[in-house]
């Protein structure tokens, strides 16, 4: 197995985002807001175009017409496929499980950890202070030795090792799949895109929830800039569009450049030596910093990521 992290690096601290709690803190904002009229207890069962808007169908029986349409509903959207926003997928899909542990964390590092064995990308995500994230992913043919809870089991205590986390799964496995590099446009025909649903970067990179939540933000700019600043729908999805790509390069890149290396056939060459320099410090440092707030020099790793994700 391969660690793509440099041992000098763990004391590094970072925070971790508990999904479900992220959603709660969002769904309990948001509900309180005067203007919101909130049904988070149903489902759209059905969604179509009505005039310059679009008709929601719901599971309370209630029907609702919005001007616009934000879909946020994941790779596999399938509203997205209803309402023809048309999607490329530029990799052969992976497949695999995905556990929640609770327990502790003997070491802080705030890094996703991946791991190469037995044929799987094993990715240990830190999710909380106590909850540790970790998904197996490989080739549809590869998974059916996850059916075996012992060669699960092993897998996983490994991977929580090197984790330095000791903890037990809380739930049941999540099925994962498939998983693959798929991509929509920000924007179609008056329907923004934002996180998986409109571009799913490889979780090799533990990327996801951080694009979501830029793409949420500027989707969230660009409404605003509709209802109380005046623009044309037009100009403002435009503007998302753009903005949209902008933002995303340097974590498309980074997920492409970990992916193409991680699943290279001269991987058991390259990654030692890559992981012992400075790369990868010098990548998540790209990362971090926003373009305007570092000098040009500095600035070279992101151009390059943005380069390799354009």
């Amino acid at each position: 197995s391969f660690e793509f992290a440099s041992g000098r690096d763990r004391h590094l601290k970072g925070v971790g985002i508990q999904r479900m709690l992220l959603d709660q803190v969002i769904l309990d904002r948001a509900s309180n807001l005067p203007p919101v009229s909130s049904y988070l207890e149903t489902s759209a069962t059905q969604i179509e175009r009505s005039g310059p808007g679009f008709a929601l169908s719901l599971s309370s029986g209630d029907q609702i017409t919005a001007r616009h349409l934000v879909l946020a509903d994941g790779a596999n959207s399938k509203t997205a496929s209803k309402l023809g926003v048309p999607v490329r997928r530029k990799a052969p899909p992976l497949w695999g499980i995905s556990f929640i542990l609770e327990g502790t964390f003997h070491q802080t590092t705030g890094e996703v950890l991946v791991l190469l064995k037995d044929g799987f990308e094993i990715n240990c995500t830190p999710v909380s202070k106590n909850r540790l994230n970790i998904t197996f992913l490989s080739s549809r043919e590869q998974v059916k030795p996850l059916q075996d809870p012992g060669f699960r089991d092993r897998l996983l205590a490994e991977a929580a090792e090197k984790s330095f986390f000791t903890g037990k799964p809380i739930e049941k496995p999540l099925q994962v799949g498939p998983v693959s590099a798929a991509r929509r446009p920000y924007v179609h025909d008056g329907i923004m895109l934002v996180g998986d649903a409109a571009e799913n970067l490889d979780p090799v990179a533990g990327m996801g929830m951080t694009h979501g939540i830029l793409m949420a933000e500027i989707a969230a700019q660009s409404l605003l800039s509709i209802s109380q600043g005046g623009k044309s729908p037009e100009s403002a999805f435009s503007q998302y569009s753009i903005l949209a790509e902008r933002m995303s390069r340097p974590y498309r890149g980074f997920t492409r450049l970990t992916a193409s290396l991680l699943r290279s056939p001269a991987r058991r060459i390259l990654l030692p030596p890559l992981s012992s320099t400075f790369l990868p410090g010098m990548i998540r440092s790209a990362l971090d910093d926003a373009p305007s707030e570092i000098p040009l020099a500095a600035s070279l790793p992101r151009q390059f990521l943005s380069l390799v994700g354009a």
